[in-house]
């Protein structure tokens, strides 16, 4: 791919596509769809995959020919999917592979904490939501319309040409990457998802400079989600395991609960990830570089969940 390094035109190429893009998916398909056959048999599947065609390829595509329609003899190659001269599967993307389930976990807890919370606050609490457990054709179609497609047009769109026009600026890039993958995503939690993992994937292919690590790394996110929410019962998830309405009580416990767990695993990696030997040096709170004990952090959090689970039980 050629991609021009007068940041002026890329910045250009990539507002062009983005409003291109919201416009596609958000007004000009489902307005096509609703009035030429509003009884339409096309299934979700395909309407998807035709969404993610017309609203992320065809923008993509244009993008393409506007860097290479605009560029000149000052322009080089730029091979922002190229991996420095070390294979794809090593130690430091192994790394990376294995945070997915913590990161997965708090997501997962802190996006139903927020949910739980509105239910709340909003006054409702029929959660039920059935376990479709699909058979696996109809898995496999998920998969790809959901994981693998979301995964690889997605990276190459927030992060691969983010990240090229904005290599020598690496906190601009984060903010504007993370800025656009948020608003691109259309409700409150969508958009904290997408807050929590585009930090996670801007950092690593910081680090990393591999655009095919990070698809991976969104391909496993997305196929975990896929695989909890078809065939399993989520502990303390309300809602994918209760079945029948329950009492405004029980939705602020199990919400508070999620969050304490979700803030428990980030405080927990944080202290693995600072120290070699937790347990021996954890002590040592003023070298973490924080003004406030850790014993205090940690009794917030399982005041949290004791008074989580008074309230449930």
């Amino acid at each position: 791919m050629i991609i021009t390094r007068e940041p002026k035109i890329k910045i250009i190429g990539l507002v062009v596509y983005l409003i291109v893009s919201i416009i596609m998916s958000k007004w000009v398909i489902p307005f096509y769809l609703d009035t030429t056959n509003p009884n339409s048999d096309l299934s979700f599947f395909t309407v998807t995959f035709i969404g993610q065609i017309f609203a992320f390829g065809l923008p993509l595509y244009v993008l393409v020919k506007w860097v290479r329609i605009t560029r000149n003899h000052s322009i080089e190659k730029s091979q922002i999917y190229e991996i420095p001269n070390k294979p794809l599967i090593n130690k430091q993307s192994l790394k990376y592979i294995l945070w997915v389930v913590p990161v997965y976990l708090v997501v997962k807890l802190l996006s139903e904490s927020l949910m739980l919370g509105l239910y709340y606050f909003n006054g409702s609490s029929n959660l039920a939501v059935d376990i479709q457990h699909p058979n696996a054709q109809s898995f496999f179609i998920i998969v790809l319309l959901v994981a693998i497609i979301p995964a690889i047009i997605e990276e190459i769109t927030y992060r691969g040409l983010y990240f090229d026009t904005y290599r020598d600026d690496k906190f601009k890039f984060v903010c504007i990457s993370t800025l656009v993958f948020m608003f691109s995503h259309s409700n409150p939690i969508s958009i904290f998802t997408a807050l929590i993992l585009s930090s996670y994937f801007s950092v690593v292919i910081i680090r990393t400079q591999s655009i095919k690590l990070v698809i991976i790394l969104h391909f496993l996110f997305n196929l975990i989600s896929l695989w909890v929410s078809n065939y399993v019962v989520f502990p303390l998830s309300l809602l994918s395991a209760i079945k029948n309405v329950v009492t405004p009580q029980t939705v602020l416990g199990y919400g508070l609960i999620n969050l304490g767990l979700g803030l428990g695993i980030i405080w927990m990696t944080f202290l693995l990830k600072k120290k070699r030997h937790v347990f021996t040096r954890i002590r040592s709170s003023s070298k973490l570089g924080f003004k406030f004990k850790y014993e205090d952090l940690l009794s917030i959090l399982l005041s949290v969940i004791a008074i989580s689970a008074y309230i449930v039980f």
